[in-house]
């Protein structure tokens, strides 16, 4: 029997009949559809390399799942196998999980972003009163930009001198030098200011129905104690950038129009719920993020793509450039981005 087989053996009900299909997207953990004509999962297979301690995964979307439920935020619920078992471990030791499948999300719906400023809003007023040590982090130093910047440091340093990448990688390293400052930005005073954060809402992870209305968020694995304008920095970046992650680079853009959309839709849910909304570097975090992100896509890159999964070597290159260059754009709009933070 091989893996897939047994996942499927283990969720449904002897003799059943299951369907399944690969899921596209997820640039960490694979994922299936499983079907049996009657009730329909998501089984996913943790990416061990990221998620080493694949357990508090699961106990993190329990809790989470728990406590966001019947608030009007839709989220997945986990889904236990047979036997009852709320994980499946199979045979060479890989760790799966599943949860309920939403058929209302259609991901080719056009983005709304003043309903996605909304949800973000929702889910963070939603979990501003779980106690940070009910969701200990799932991935050790996540967001620690200036650690980011040490392993791609020592990851260029390891770079031959001769090949096909060196006008690339010498461009990379021009941006690196321009925004090497902002790796400590978050760090000191600032990082007392925590919260429970999503930790990856980029656009895919937006739960849209058919209309482009958000209803809630996916991919709960890295939701812990975080600060606030890393999340609200990584739904810009992703967001406001329409040529998307995957363009060529002379397509990006910086969209602003976009972003003041997504903060209107994000304060004016604070504003209607009479709760304080907590202070907010948009441009800070939109600038930090960007370069965060093309500092570890780098890092994969010259590492042989162990985090990051790509259909081939040299996509982590090409995206790393890809923020890199959001990153530029992002920082010619600095005055406007700041004035977002009194709207």
């Amino acid at each position: 029997m091989d893996e897939l087989a047994a996942v499927m053996a283990a969720y449904f009900p002897l003799g059943r009949k299951v369907t399944a299909r690969e899921l596209p997207g997820g640039n960490i953990n694979r994922g299936f559809l499983l079907d049996d004509g009657a009730n329909s999962l998501v089984a996913q297979r943790l990416n061990p390399a990221v998620f080493t301690k694949p357990d508090q995964v699961v106990e993190n979307f329990i809790t989470l799942s728990k406590h966001l439920r019947g608030q009007g935020f839709l989220v997945a619920e986990p889904v236990a196998t047979v036997s009852g078992e709320s994980r499946f471990l199979a045979a060479d030791g890989a760790y799966w999980r599943a949860q309920t499948y939403i058929a209302q999300h259609t991901p080719d719906a056009p983005a709304r972003p003043a309903s996605m400023g909304q949800i973000l809003a929702r889910f963070h007023r939603f979990t501003a009163d779980l106690p940070p040590r009910s969701l200990p982090p799932t991935i050790a130093g996540f967001h620690d930009t200036a650690a980011c910047l040490r392993a791609a440091d020592h990851a260029l340093a390891q770079a031959p001198e001769t090949g096909a990448e060196q006008a690339e990688l010498r461009w990379c390293r021009r941006i690196i030098a321009r925004f090497r400052p902002l790796a400590d930005y978050f760090s000191g005073p600032t990082a007392n200011n925590r919260q429970i954060t999503h930790g990856d809402p980029k656009r895919e992870n937006f739960i849209r129905d058919e209309n482009g209305q958000v209803l809630g968020l996916f991919d709960l694995d890295t939701t812990a104690s975080g600060i606030l304008a890393h999340d609200l920095g990584d739904c810009l970046r992703s967001l406001a950038n329409p040529a998307g992650e995957d363009a060529d680079l002379t397509a990006v853009r910086f969209d602003f129009d976009i972003c003041r959309t997504f903060m209107v839709g994000y304060c004016h849910e604070y504003a209607a719920s009479g709760t304080t909304m907590p202070p907010l570097a948009v441009f800070a975090g939109t600038l930090v993020i960007a370069f965060e992100l093309g500092l570890r896509r780098l890092t994969d890159h010259l590492l042989g793509d162990r985090y990051f999964r790509v259909p081939h070597h040299g996509d982590n290159l090409r995206l790393a450039m890809v923020q890199f260059r959001l990153a530029e754009l992002i920082a010619e709009d600095e005055k406007r981005l700041r004035a977002l933070d009194a709207l």
